[in-house]
């Protein structure tokens, strides 16, 4: 699943999302969990196409804060 588009796709989506996150300042642990939830698919709910992309992001993020 790594074809041009697909990668293009997921960078896109993935710095749309920390653009966002930009706006919004520094986050805490606990505002990254519960994007965390929202982006696995945890919380009820249709999933973006791209949130695995996001998910493992805000993971490795959380893990950095730590």
């Amino acid at each position: 699943m790594n074809l041009s588009f697909l990668r293009t796709n997921r960078k896109q989506a993935l710095n749309g999302f920390k653009d966002g996150l930009a706006k919004r300042g520094r986050l805490t642990k606990a505002q990254i969990t519960r994007l965390l939830t929202k982006y696995r698919g945890d919380a009820p709910g249709e999933l973006d196409p791209y949130s695995p992309v996001i998910a493992y992001w805000l993971k490795k993020r959380l893990e950095r804060e730590a």
